[in-house]
């Protein structure tokens, strides 16, 4: 058993790397291409609210709640499940995500107050925003999917595919990079990657249990249980995502930029988090779980503590080295001295 969680929390902590390794190289290709300015801050502006969204349930929340759920099923009772979780999730998600679509505009303008007294930057916010909608559901059927995989033991897979979508955008950057139209084919690539994602998940899925048809019933206590249980559990993981997307709709009051440079600032400082906590919770929630119904608590404390070790070291770094640390990755291209001076401000700030 020890050996098996070693080995499922370094398979996932390396896909992880690999994933956060590209995240850099994409960031830096913003930062030459597009650097801190009008477009890059509408990008992030329209990005915010399916990021939040991907933190507190792709990234571990819907796996807390159902995960148990899947433990407690007996095997010939897998696939009713997976059936009537999916066919009730997507049909909330088809219509949360029309209405997403068609009420772009306002959702912006709530999200991002100070788009109001800009019309030209809301409704760029605003027309990226619709092409980035569907990404939030296919990012959650794809967290439903991981979750069942997790009770199968397969780690390895979910971890790999999330490298596809930086993977995908890096290669949108380099072949559009120079092109006035980059930003939208920024959006679109980030709907068609987590579409892909979730059909790969999918398919890894119904290769290990027998596919049914989705079934709607939203009446029924079993998924009644999980809609309800997924608002508290996310909120207790993305409480530090929550403080970002806030400074964000802050952030679009001030001048041009101030979103750039806490979108730079953050993807550096949640490193430590997403790639030591992260892996950990992802890797092990589900043997975690078992030990759990075996009363069994002692290696769960154990993991909480390592996280705990090993995040100290990782924020004095952060504060002590942090201009260093934006002078080589973005310094180039558009990125100016004084985007580096007030990227490395924030950093310090977070840390």
């Amino acid at each position: 058993m020890k050996h098996s969680l070693v080995k499922s929390s370094l398979v996932v902590a390396g896909f992880t790397s690999i994933s956060r390794g590209l995240g850099f190289v994409r960031d830096a290709l913003l930062a030459y291409f597009l650097g801190a300015g009008f477009v890059l801050d509408a990008f992030v502006l329209a990005l915010n609210l399916p990021n939040l969204i991907k933190r507190m349930y792709a990234e571990g929340g819907i796996s807390q709640v159902i995960v148990p759920r899947t433990y407690q099923a007996k095997s010939s009772e897998e696939a009713a499940l997976l059936s009537l979780i999916v066919g009730s999730l997507s049909f909330i998600l088809l219509i949360v995500t029309g209405l997403l679509i068609t009420c772009s505009l306002y959702i912006m303008g709530m999200l991002a107050p100070g788009l109001l007294a800009m019309s030209k930057q809301l409704s760029l916010s605003s027309q990226l925003f619709r092409l980035l909608a569907p990404y939030i559901a296919f990012v959650l059927l794809a967290g439903v999917y991981s979750a069942f995989l997790h009770k199968k033991h397969i780690v390895g897979w979910p971890a790999a595919i999330s490298v596809l979508l930086n993977f995908i955008l890096i290669l949108v950057l380099l072949l559009a990079g120079q092109s006035h139209h980059v930003v939208y084919y920024l959006c679109i690539s980030v709907s068609l990657a987590g579409g892909l994602q979730m059909l790969v998940l999918a398919w890894l899925i119904y290769g290990c249990i027998e596919w049914e048809k989705p079934k709607i019933a939203l009446n029924h206590p079993l998924v009644k249980q999980i809609l309800f249980g997924l608002l508290p559990t996310a909120l207790i993981i993305s409480v530090i995502y929550i403080g970002f997307f806030i400074d964000i709709i802050f952030a679009s009051n001030l001048h041009t930029g101030n979103v750039s440079w806490l979108y730079y600032s953050e993807r550096l400082t949640v490193l430590p988090i997403s790639l030591i906590g992260g892996a950990i919770a992802i890797a092990l929630l589900p043997k975690m779980t078992a030990l759990n119904i075996e009363m069994n608590k002692i290696q769960l404390q154990k993991a909480i503590s390592a996280v705990l070790i090993l995040g100290l070291p990782a924020a004095l770094g952060l504060y002590f080295f942090s201009r260093m640390i934006v002078i080589a990755l973005f310094f180039h291209g558009v990125f100016t001295q004084y985007d580096v001076t007030m990227v490395s401000h924030c950093i310090a700030a977070f840390a």
